[in-house]
């Protein structure tokens, strides 16, 4: 990751893009976010641009690496982030997506009939009203193949 690296952050405050700028000051770091809400303090390696990843990517170069962190509720379409992720990586670079399960669980029952629990039954059925994937997990894989990647680890 000497030359060029790339974020995308869903919201917040981006912190973790001018960490990885400082831990690699050799790399070009860029955060995306959708809202303008950037620190105006970052390091020299370090910046940010408006844009909405949902839209075709205009980098006129490859990545290599771009993270992609807790964006289920966001990204409308995977397939096409991730083919689009695959066609920006440059070669031997990465692609990282990290998001959770937000089943609610418990061993011994102490969640059945909550609030909580009915809060993430419905949730599948809020993100398939909004356009969303309701569940992403048991399909990233298959759309990470097909958009080409070779080396795949899931976690």
């Amino acid at each position: 990751m000497e030359n060029y690296a790339k974020h995308y952050s869903q919201k917040g405050t981006g912190i973790w893009v001018i960490d990885f700028a400082d831990e690699h000051p050799s790399a070009e770091v860029l955060g995306v976010d959708l809202a303008p809400i950037q620190p105006e303090f970052v390091p020299p390696n370090c910046k940010f641009e408006i844009d909405d990843i949902d839209e075709d990517f205009t980098y006129r170069r490859p990545f290599e690496f771009i993270h992609c962190p807790y964006m289920a509720y966001i990204v409308k379409d995977w397939p096409r982030l991730i083919s689009q992720a695959y066609q920006h990586t440059a070669p031997g670079g990465f692609f990282e997506f990290t998001d959770f399960d937000l089943v609610i669980r418990s061993d011994d029952g102490s969640l059945d009939n909550t609030t909580m629990k009915a809060w993430t039954e419905t949730m599948p059925q809020a993100r398939r009203m909004l356009g969303r994937e309701p569940c992403l997990g048991p399909k990233l894989e298959q759309w990470i193949r097909d958009a080409g990647f070779t080396i795949i680890v899931i976690k």
